[in-house]
């Protein structure tokens, strides 16, 4: 009880005694009135509706007799510290940050003396007030601050938002894309700032509407000062809401509207290159419209994601939403359609990890291997950058990058989870393949890439000795040739690899027997001429020691074609010859994998004996005899469709009466299909016939040559 009650109760008592005597005595009534105006300068704050009952009621007295000895009456000293103690407790008390659901419009303006002053603005927006409250402004649940140029024309608009219940629904509704307004500071906690338009709140205007906040107690004030900040979006951005929406609803844009289309965590869908991008910002610049976005990329490790920018130009007229170079997805004609057909490339680049052999329509057997590609002199990595809040660069989530904050893999072993479907969606839509018909790296679209169809029964094209094809066959299908511990099952350093040589004359069948093994084994074929690996022995040894290393990588079987010079015999009077033979044969020591290596030399006095001693497999092709000639014919056409076929076995032993070779079979039986297919028949043996004179074979006593065929 406060000196002051203890006061009012025991004159109450005392009045209520002595009704009559207090009535007798005018100057108690005097002494009262004087007390009540003390007490009421003492505390401005805490003067209850009680207290003033009391004192109106002995106010009314019309008497003022003399009051008796009142002995716990309290002291004047006793008075000021009680009141002292009220002030203080009145000015500590706690303020309430952003509870006031009401907003407050200060300006910043020059006057007269040209002085800067702060004042409270009289101009306001729909359903807001600008009357303070009080004088601590954070108590306001938003506060904008603009500032004025000496001329009275408007410089910037701040908007701090101060409400927790605001801040709390913008992180609810933005989740992981708050990192992109992360210049608005939405993560501050406690104050989120929003400099110029307010574009997070026109970015999630229907998100903020639909809003409910989990705690129920809190609903009726979230919903108020959400109603303040989409009104104050409104009274920003004027007449231009209403025109904008008319625009884009006819697919229309002008360039100074385009940060209204490009909302930061959306995706958006760049024709050129036919892919989606993850958006993580936007900026005006001088000559355009700056989106930085990201994607997906597999480096030879890991999938990481990678930031890109783009600019759209700037442009005067009004333009198609359509025609822009990039577009949001939302305005994709088919977008259900667009991320349909994305997914299944992202998941077709997933499986393009590590090494793969596919095929390209055009470009023909392609070796993806990304890892390889990345470790080329002078080839530069586009950096990784950090996904979102809290997770690491690499998208894998295998336990190795899951312990390393930077995602970096340090186990060449570890297996990659695989990848959710926005990243599926976001991978890039290109890939680098080395292409095997031209022995080069090329940056090749995924969507064009396909699984390999290996052929069926590949041997049968083989005319040769069973049993050499057989032995050849078996040792081939041991994985030590393509295996990394090799070097671990056989002693020392040497003869890790696997080496034949087929020497014989031209069109003889050689490079069938390669490409039919490699198509058996199903293993690309890594195919380069003998004058591919250059003139001086230091050429020799770097490109034939690249060449091994990538068929051991790619488990690739490699053939080195008209390989004569560095099989010759060794000569003193040809030192270049005999030292690039020398760099051929050191490393056909040293490396491991599978070499096929051809020569049309037919006898064994023209090829160096150095080379036999390094072959395990030495197989020497004779000419066709007719019987089997007659089988490479029938082979030529198994490529084709039978019912577009019409040759009997008459046929083809009269084809092989002709003393040809198989490569001039293979040239004659494509020119026979062409003619064919010209003119809508069935292969037959006149369209062999006309194209073995085609080709200047003698037939019933006439020939013509190439050459003249060339000249008609």
């Amino acid at each position: 009880m406060t000196l002051m009650d203890k006061f009012k109760s025991h004159h109450d008592s005392s009045s209520s005694s002595s009704d009559s005597e207090s009535d007798g005595k005018p100057g108690f009534r005097k002494r009262v009135s004087t007390l009540r105006h003390r007490l009421s300068d003492k505390f401005p704050i805490h003067d209850t509706s009680e207290g003033r009952a009391s004192m109106e009621s002995h106010s009314t007295i019309k008497s003022d007799p003399e009051p008796p000895p009142e002995p716990n009456r309290p002291t004047q000293a006793e008075l000021d510290k009680e009141a002292a103690q009220a002030t203080a407790a009145a000015t500590a008390r706690p303020v309430r940050k952003g509870m006031l659901n009401e907003v407050k419009t200060l300006d910043t303006r020059f006057n007269k003396r040209g002085e800067r002053r702060v004042t409270e603005s009289t101009v306001s927006f729909t359903h807001a007030t600008v009357k303070p409250k009080a004088e601590n402004f954070s108590e306001y649940c938003m506060v904008i601050k603009r500032r004025f140029n000496e001329e009275g024309k408007q410089m910037s608009s701040i908007l701090e938002i101060y409400s927790p219940y605001l801040i709390k629904a913008f992180q609810d509704i933005l989740g992981r894309n708050r990192i992109h307004y992360i210049e608005n500071r939405i993560d501050m906690g406690d104050l989120m700032i929003i400099e110029g338009t307010p574009e997070v709140v026109y970015h999630y205007r229907k998100e903020l509407s639909e809003y409910r906040p989990s705690n129920a107690n809190a609903l009726e004030d979230t919903l108020s000062q959400i109603g303040l900040l989409l009104a104050y979006m409104q009274h920003s951005m004027g007449n231009e809401l209403l025109e904008t929406e008319t625009f884009f609803g006819r697919g229309l844009i002008k360039c100074q509207w385009l940060w209204m289309i490009f909302r930061p965590g959306d995706l958006v869908y760049r024709p050129s290159t036919d892919e989606l991008f993850y958006l993580c910002r936007t900026k005006y610049q001088q000559n355009g419209f700056c989106l930085v976005f990201e994607s997906v990329v597999y480096d030879g490790k890991s999938f990481n994601r990678v930031q890109f920018s783009h600019m759209i130009h700037s442009f005067d007229t009004t333009r198609s939403i359509s025609a822009l170079s990039v577009i949001p997805l939302s305005f994709h004609k088919d977008s259900e359609g667009l991320r349909g057909r994305l997914l299944r490339r992202g998941e077709w680049y997933f499986n393009l990890q590590g090494v793969k052999t596919v095929t390209h329509p055009k470009l023909g057997r392609v070796v993806v291997d990304t890892k390889t590609y990345n470790k080329r002199p002078n080839h530069k990595l586009p950096s990784a950058t950090h996904v979102s809040y809290g997770t690491k660069k690499c998208v894998c989530a295998c336990d190795t990058c899951a312990d390393s904050l930077q995602g970096e893999v340090t186990d060449s072993n570890h297996k990659l989870r695989k990848l959710n479907d926005e990243d599926k969606l976001l991978c890039i839509s290109t890939i680098h393949g080395f292409v095997l018909s031209r022995k080069v790296w090329e940056k090749i679209r995924v969507d064009k890439l396909n699984p390999t169809c290996w052929q069926e029964d590949p041997m049968e094209a083989i005319v040769m000795n069973e049993s050499v094809r057989n032995a050849i066959l078996d040792l081939l299908r041991s994985p030590l040739f393509f295996s990394s511990s090799a070097s671990t099952e056989m002693s020392g350093n040497k003869g890790k690899g696997f080496v034949v040589l087929l020497h014989g004359g031209s069109g003889t069948g050689k490079t069938l027997t390669v490409e039919s093994i490699a198509e058996h084994l199903k293993r690309p074929l890594y195919v380069l001429t003998g004058g591919e690996l250059g003139s001086t022995p230091e050429e020799v040894n770097t490109k034939l020691g690249d060449v091994l290393s990538l068929s051991f990588r790619w488990k690739a079987i490699t053939l080195i074609e008209e390989a004569d010079l560095f099989l010759q015999p060794p000569s003193q009077e040809d030192n270049l010859r005999t030292n690039l033979a020398s760099s051929f044969h050191r490393n056909l020591e040293y490396f491991q994998g599978v070499l096929f290596i051809t020569t049309n030399r037919v006898s064994r006095q023209t090829v160096d004996r150095a080379i036999f001693s390094r072959a395990h497999i030495v197989i020497h092709y004779t000419y066709l005899k007719p019987d089997e000639r007659q089988k490479v014919w029938q082979n030529s056409v198994r490529e084709f469709p039978p019912e577009e076929v019409e040759m009997s076995n008459q046929d083809f032993h009269s084809l092989a009466m002709h003393n040809i070779d198989g490569r001039r079979i293979s040239s004659i039986t494509r020119i026979a299909m062409m003619s064919a297919k010209t003119k809508g028949e069935k292969l037959m043996r006149i369209h062999f016939e006309a194209a073995l004179v085609i080709g200047g074979v003698e037939i019933k006593g006439q020939s013509v040559s190439s050459s003249m065929w060339l000249e008609n």
